[in-house]
């Protein structure tokens, strides 16, 4: 008896690679309970599973991504910046944390218990290369003083949000730091990751005819100081 290598579906698993893949999918991707997959499955498809499959699927299918996984870690703690980010995240009835380690071509993600700067530091290592970019969230500044005091960059969609609320609020001195910084940014996304340290030092010094000057407003005044 002679059988083809079945090269789709992995080994003890009830159903189909593909099938087992869309289920981590709407999972994961979709954010769907455990609850709603059987019932999405039966209705489009008539697969009948259970919830405690969807839960044994998405382990087992981790497990398979294990290496690949240890790669992608890699990579991001190599790459020259990364963007971190965490979100709130419900599994099987417990809050948890989804952490978001974005670089140039890979996204990884990592659940935790925890929004501590623990889990960053987990995944990145003591000695990371490059910039980290995030929403000046403080545990990363522990991470910051964990991992050696590296370069630290706050996120530019979270300064112009910022500013444009100033805008929004606070009148004319609010709208003359959201259309300078916006100016700054626009000028940086130009040089297209390819600026020369003279071009930084131009940009440093604009940012400073933006916001180094006394504010009447308390709060215009405190966002200069912080930045």
């Amino acid at each position: 008896m002679v059988e083809e290598p079945i090269l789709t579906a992995l080994p003890q698993a009830k159903l189909g690679l593909n099938v087992m893949l869309i289920i981590v999918w709407l999972k994961i991707g979709m954010r769907l309970t455990e609850e709603a997959i059987p019932k999405i499955l039966e209705q489009l498809n008539g697969i009948r599973i259970s919830e405690g499959e969807v839960s044994h699927i998405c382990t087992m299918i981790a497990e398979e991504f294990g290496e690949y996984y240890a790669q992608l870690k890699e990579e991001v703690r190599q790459a020259h910046a990364r963007y971190i980010d965490e979100t709130s995240w419900r599994e099987n009835g417990n809050n948890l944390w989804m952490w978001a380690f974005v670089t140039k071509g890979v996204t990884l993600y990592k659940i935790a218990n925890s929004r501590w700067h623990q889990v960053p530091l987990e995944v990145l290592g003591e000695t990371p290369n490059g910039v980290d970019v995030h929403d000046r969230f403080r545990e990363y500044n522990k991470l910051e003083k964990e991992t050696g005091n590296r370069p630290q960059q706050y996120c530019w969609f979270h300064i112009l949000g910022d500013s444009k609320e100033l805008a929004e609020i606070y009148g004319e001195e609010g709208e003359f730091i959201h259309i300078g910084l916006k100016e700054v940014f626009d000028e940086a996304n130009k040089f297209e990751h390819k600026g020369t340290p003279e071009d930084v030092e131009k940009l440093i010094e604009r940012l400073g005819h933006v916001l180094d000057r006394s504010f009447n407003n308390l709060k215009c005044r405190k966002f200069s100081n912080n930045f």
